[in-house]
């Protein structure tokens, strides 16, 4: 077969090109260099008789290099170098073989420097574990990195790695201590980097004050991040909520306190770092812990103060159940008198509501009552009531005026007052008012009650909003009151002892309520001729020995007090007729 010029000439030029390749002596794989030594991988074929390995070096990349030795052994992988004032060697190598015509090829460049510094991004908590992450090595001699976490017993490798710039550290405890690491790039002969600075998990710990009902939390900030700490949040869940952040900290706080914790709730607390200007973060632990603390009363206050009908005063007031009491008092005053206060011991458990009632008996007067709890951790709470005072006075007209202290409890919505006159041991509702208005009059009638003591009480209506925002419907009775009309004395000017008017008795209006009576009679010399202290009685005309006296002019005197403590006098001239 006769073949084309264009194809000949194209196989030729191929069988010439191979023949200049194959005329290359294949020079060692140098790999890495290691304390000194340069190791290398010998070349997979010959050409033909080695003669040896020659090993070229310089201090600098782009240097001169010199022939530093010759290996005549034909399979050693190994050449010591002494460099005993650490410089900076770069290697290449050839291979000398009896290859006549053929060109020794060189290998490629290593040196000794050891692989670049790996930087650490962050180190973050996850559970029980940690994580790292930082940033690959852009150094050809790095083919892996080194983890490596403080302990107790020093620094230790926990794992090499490939191929990857993250690792979880499954064996790390976080929730115990501040976990420590560094990262070292490794290359083919175990050269590892140095160490940078170290990356420290932040560890949260905490302290309970049982009495202050505070949460007191500690960490260490994170350390080494080389942009330094933008702000640390630090978030919180109570009894499994989502986590919302509950403060923005500075980089320098390591310490919060926080406030108002409640008995059996948990909580679980974690801070996370932010670095600044690349915004990684750094998680610390989840501290999750249930508090027990003591359980303050937070929710003391008097629900009623009332007069029941057995004329004792009854008190009642709410407290959360679950404060942890270890006794309350509770003192009163009439009058702003302070009585006698009682102790109580705790009785668990506590209910909401607790009445208590004063054995005294209730009065015309004005009571207050305070009650004060201590807790297990000597903390007092206190508080005080005011019972509805009700008094009342006559007016010249002959009505009765009233009026009245307010409802002296918080959260009262709603609230009537209803003013009640007793009659014939009856109560019967005069008016009712709202809680703006706190003084009534009530119209005097005396073919109703012909008595001058007329006697009141108030009832309050209203609903009181609980701490715990139930509504409760109470009834709160004030004090009875009694208001005396004054008496007065309407005397005749004459009297016939044997005609139509035949007996000298002054009309005494509310005579009934008077305490002490005098009435006296004198002549007119001055002498006296009659007296009694009975309202009821009057003078017929006669001395004290029963003999009528003679008609003329007479004088008298009328003194009385009236249950109100008043006094009133009459007094003047009369005529006798006869």
């Amino acid at each position: 077969m006769i073949l084309s010029k264009t194809p000949y000439f194209f196989i030729v030029f191929l069988i010439l090109i191979s023949a200049q390749l194959s005329a290359q002596i294949i020079p060692p794989t140098p790999v890495c260099v290691r304390t000194d030594s340069v190791f290398f991988e010998i070349p997979t074929e010959f050409c033909g008789d080695f003669e040896g390995y020659v090993l070229f070096g310089s201090n600098t990349e782009n240097g001169t290099y010199d022939i530093i030795d010759t290996i005549f052994d034909m399979n050693q992988t190994v050449y010591f170098h002494p460099n005993p004032d650490g410089l900076t060697w770069y290697y290449y190598m050839q291979t000398n073989a009896d290859c006549v015509g053929q060109i020794p090829l060189n290998s490629d460049t290593i040196n000794n420097i050891i692989p670049e510094l790996v930087q650490i991004n962050y180190v973050s908590v996850d559970g029980n574990e940690v994580e790292i992450d930082w940033d690959e090595s852009t150094s050809t001699q790095v083919v892996g990195y080194v983890v490596k976490r403080v302990t107790d017993l020093g620094t230790v490798s926990v794992d090499t790695v490939f191929n990857t710039s993250f690792y979880t550290d499954t064996q790390a405890n976080p929730d115990s201590q501040p976990e420590v690491y560094y990262i070292l790039g490794i290359d083919v002969c175990d050269n590892t980097s140095i160490f940078d600075n170290p990356h420290f998990t932040t560890h949260l710990t905490s302290t309970v004050d049982i009495c202050e009902r505070r949460i007191e939390l500690n960490w260490n900030p994170y350390q080494n991040w080389t942009e330094g700490i933008e702000k640390q949040e630090l978030w919180l869940s109570i009894n499994g909520t989502t986590p919302q952040i509950i403060a923005e900290l500075d980089a320098s706080i390591d310490t919060f306190i926080f406030e108002n914790a409640n008995d059996a709730d948990t909580y679980c607390f974690y801070i996370e770092g932010i670095e600044n200007n690349t915004g990684f973060i750094s998680r610390s632990n989840e501290l999750c812990q249930t508090v027990d603390i003591i359980q303050p009363n937070n929710d003391l206050v008097f629900t009623n103060v009332t007069i029941d009908d057995n004329d004792e005063i009854q008190v009642s007031w709410y407290w959360n159940e679950d404060a942890e009491l270890e006794q309350y008092q509770l003192s009163g005053s009439i009058n702003g008198v302070e009585q006698a206060a009682e102790v109580f011991m705790i009785v668990d458990p506590l209910t909401s509501i607790t009445t208590y009632t004063d054995p005294v008996l209730a009065t015309d007067s004005d009571y207050m009552y305070t009650i004060q709890t201590t807790d297990a951790c000597g903390d007092v709470v206190e508080t005080m009531v005011d019972h509805i005072y009700l008094q009342g006075t006559p007016l010249p007209n002959r009505d009765n005026q009233l009026f009245w202290t307010m409802l002296d409890i918080p959260n009262a919505l709603d609230v009537e007052y209803k003013l009640y006159r007793i009659e014939n041991l009856t109560s019967t509702l005069v008016s009712t008012t709202t809680d703006d208005l706190t003084e009534l009059t009530d119209v005097f009638d005396a073919s109703r009650n012909p008595t001058a003591n007329t006697c009141y009480y108030i009832e309050a209506v209203a609903n009181i909003v609980l701490p715990d925002g139930s509504l409760n419907r109470i009834r709160s009775r004030s004090n009875t009151t009694c208001v005396i009309q004054e008496a007065s004395i309407r005397s005749p000017n004459a009297f016939t002892p044997n005609g139509k008017n035949p007996i000298f008795k002054p009309r005494v209006d509310f005579g009934d309520e008077v305490l002490s009576y005098k009435m006296l009679i004198f002549d007119r010399w001055g002498g006296l001729v009659f007296e009694t202290n009975k309202v009821e009685q009057g003078w017929n005309g006669r001395n004290r020995n029963g003999k009528d006296m003679p008609q003329g002019v007479y004088t008298f005197m009328i003194q009385l007090q009236q249950a109100s403590g008043a006094f009133l006098e009459d007094k003047g001239a009369l005529m006798l007729l006869r």
